[in-house]
């Protein structure tokens, strides 16, 4: 098991090798639809939000278009170097915000990386509102591909999860679902976008095409040449604290 420091430093070089060309490795990175459901579901008095696990902030670009005052945190000041809007370096865990400084918090696909009970204490101490949209698994057999693949491609990772998982984990925490849904999003992955050695990306491609044909369709699988398409379950959860 990894240290949480080395995780961290996994995540950091991770990121700082993928933030040149992040929205080139799938189309779901700049898909505003896995997004914009959740902002739907909140009071319209709902102005000001932290997109937290903000990467080059895109989620926080959809927030300012729909008029939201948003800012951006992440744990990468390479990945949030792309963002021009107001944004802070800060681990997700230990955030520097006062008590409810914002009237929700926005985590699209980053909770994988975190102690999850640490974050959501911390959620809840600085907004009563989450919204969370997550990559889940289509099954639990996919289970040991995703973390096999994920291993390679996202080091310090910590999480891959099951459907229904997360608010679970939630109701667990002391917060209450408002809103749950699931969608399915395509995500074309171009081999050469994925900041892997060749051998690395090759060895991927060899896992996909050994997938039973079942499997294949189950997750959408297609490929061609360096690319390759796989469908993504999205668990998007709008949830408020109890306490």
């Amino acid at each position: 098991m990894h240290s949480p420091h080395k995780r961290r430093k996994d995540t950091l070089a991770t990121f700082s090798a993928r933030s040149a060309g992040y929205r080139l490795e799938s189309n779901w990175i700049s898909d505003a639809t896995v997004i914009t459901p959740l902002i739907e579901q909140l009071p319209s008095s709902a102005k000001v939000a932290l997109d937290v696990c903000a990467g080059d902030g895109f989620v926080a670009d959809v927030l300012q278009s729909l008029g939201i005052r948003a800012v951006a945190s992440d744990i990468s000041s390479d990945m949030l170097s792309h963002y021009r809007g107001p944004k802070v370096i800060a681990d997700a865990e230990i955030l520097p915000f006062g008590p409810d400084s914002f009237d929700f918090v926005i985590c699209r696909q980053g909770i994988h990386y975190l102690d999850i009970d640490r974050f959501l204490s911390e959620i809840g101490r600085i907004s009563s509102r989450v919204c969370i949209s997550e990559i889940v698994m289509m099954s639990d057999e996919d289970f040991s591909f995703w973390r096999e693949f994920f291993s390679i491609v996202s080091p310090g990772r910590r999480h891959v999860f099951s459907p229904g998982e997360i608010s679970g984990w939630l109701e667990r925490s002391g917060w209450h679902i408002t809103w749950q849904a699931m969608t399915v999003r395509p995500g074309a992955y171009l081999g050469s976008a994925l900041h892997l050695e060749s051998a690395m990306q090759d060895y991927l491609l060899d896992k996909l095409r050994a997938m039973p044909p079942w499997r294949k369709h189950a997750n959408g699988v297609i490929l061609h040449g360096g690319t390759f398409l796989i469908n993504h379950l999205f668990e998007l959860i709008v949830a408020e604290r109890r306490w």
